[in-house]
């Protein structure tokens, strides 16, 4: 179902709701959640857990019928300016084929927002939405729907102000005489370096066993940068992660490489150029590595979990250095602990901890909540699934909200750092800054018009009169590449 409201109607109603923003959470640091499986109903739920009270709650059970979404296997994604929580879901939906919902912490509401068609929509998301802070738009890929023929999945936006409806944006059509991506799975990531959105497929390329692509917003234009090899991994399950200090992506394959059990590799947005890093090579190393590599700045490693793998092969938590290019396995799961971890796991800096979900596991064998001390590579299993009517089997990530430094949560907003005047006619204060941030300026489209590296003082003066007036959405970057926050700004004469 296509999007045909005008930019200016999209842009009136993001002012209106710029307004209510960062209303709605109280400050205790919250995880939030979704399974594909348990509740009342069998079909998943929404659950949070309270880290200062180590409880765990059933938010949502997802139901049956067509005016719900039921078994979701990714994650939750934040839309800043309402604090409302929005999740695709592989099933259920008027016609059975998944759908977009959405839940207010706030007012504990759930809500089917839009159901998916199948081809020439999309359909069976198996990923996570993306926000654009920039314009309010969420996007993301469905696995199946789009050409009717290929079905073979598609990109697509979400304007949360407009529910019920959705845009595509591109169908993948991949076939004999076509090599385009296929099945795409997992988040797309924004890079403003180059203005696109880079994502990874199951299938498809030219040889039928996943790639690498990019979207151009602005002009709805798919490219398929890299495809990948039996030798050099495939079947990637997870998302694309940024390293500034490189310059490259960094991802995960399930299975190839030298040992058919998944690689970790490089990728040049440039040059697209693609690299295997490092092979996974044992069984008792990780074994089909899954979800996305998160960066902690305070060890210089990435850390990734795999489902497979490890001494008991119940999975296992990794760390790869990018310096060295070497990888090492900190923690084996088990069914008395964790196993099978899923999805990526986030960090709060409050408390130097990881959070992460592990599929089975736990006291009933349905699944886990459970944390990891990076400095002790220690796991502590913080909730056990599959209670009465709790969920079970969880498939995605964890968000975290309220935490303060949770490096996941990289659409916060910045309560540290404050723009004066503001509107302003183009010349204006930021206050706030720490040595190493970058300040940079998108458009309500998402691209980028400035960029400034900060000069080390907390109060630092910046113009943009050369732009035409509107909203923009100055973001702060911290010197590991992760987004510290963001403030809302308006360009008048």
């Amino acid at each position: 179902m296509l999007l045909n409201s005008p930019f200016t109607k999209v842009f009136s109603t993001f002012l209106f709701i710029a307004a209510g923003a960062l209303t709605g959470f109280a400050q205790a640091p919250v995880l939030y959640g979704m399974t594909p499986e348990g509740g009342r109903n069998g079909v998943g739920t929404i659950f949070s857990f309270n880290l200062a009270g180590n409880t765990e709650k059933v938010l949502h059970s997802f139901a049956r019928h067509g005016f719900d979404g039921n078994s979701p296997t990714g994650s939750l994604a934040l839309d800043n300016s309402t604090n409302i929580l929005y999740g695709l879901t592989y099933g259920g939906g008027q016609d059975s084929v998944g759908a977009i919902i959405s839940y207010d912490p706030a007012s504990n509401f759930e809500s089917l927002v839009y159901s998916f068609t199948g081809p020439p929509d999309g359909g069976l998301p198996m990923s996570n939405l993306t926000w654009n802070a920039g314009n309010g738009l969420f996007y993301g890929i469905t696995y199946g729907g789009g050409g009717p023929l290929s079905n073979s999945g598609t990109i697509i936006s979400f304007n949360p102000t407009a529910p019920l409806q959705d845009s595509v944006l591109y169908r993948f059509a991949i076939s004999p005489n076509n090599s385009d991506a296929a099945r795409p799975f997992g988040a797309l990531t924004y890079n403003s370096a180059t203005g696109l959105y880079y994502g990874l497929s199951l299938e498809g390329g030219d040889n039928y066993l996943g790639a690498i692509f990019s979207f151009n917003p602005a002009t709805g234009s798919e490219n398929l940068l890299y495809s990948f090899t039996a030798f050099e991994g495939n079947t990637p399950k997870g998302d694309l992660v940024y390293y500034p200090p490189t310059g490259l992506f960094y991802g995960l394959t399930t299975v190839g490489g030298t040992f058919n059990t998944g690689t970790i590799f490089s990728f040049d947005p440039t040059t697209h150029n693609e690299q295997v890093v490092y092979n996974f090579s044992s069984s008792t190393d990780a074994v089909q590595a899954v979800g996305n590599l998160v960066y902690l700045p305070a060890s210089g490693l990435f850390y990734g979990v795999s489902i497979a793998g490890g001494i008991h092969n119940w999975g296992t938590i990794f760390t790869f250095n990018p310096a060295t290019d070497s990888e090492n396995v900190v923690f084996s799961g088990n069914t008395g602990t964790i196993a099978r971890p899923v999805g990526n796991m986030v960090y709060d800096a409050g408390n130097h901890l990881f959070y992460g979900l592990s599929s089975l596991g736990g006291a009933h064998s349905q699944g886990t909540i459970y944390s990891f001390n990076p400095a002790t590579n220690g796991v502590q299993v913080l909730w056990s699934f599959g209670a009465d009517s709790d969920g079970t089997r969880p498939n995605g990530s964890l968000i975290l909200l309220n935490g303060p430094n949770a490096i996941n949560a990289v659409n916060k907003q910045d309560e540290n750092v404050n723009i004066y005047p503001n509107p302003s006619s183009g010349a204006f204060t930021v206050t706030g800054l720490q040595p190493g941030q970058t300040v940079e300026i998108n458009n309500y489209l998402g691209q980028q018009i400035s960029r400034f590296t900060a000069t080390g003082l907390a109060t630092q003066q910046f113009d943009i009169s050369s732009v035409a007036n509107g909203i923009y959405l100055l973001q702060v970057i911290n010197a590991d590449g992760n987004t510290a926050g963001f403030k809302k700004m308006v360009k008048t004469n």
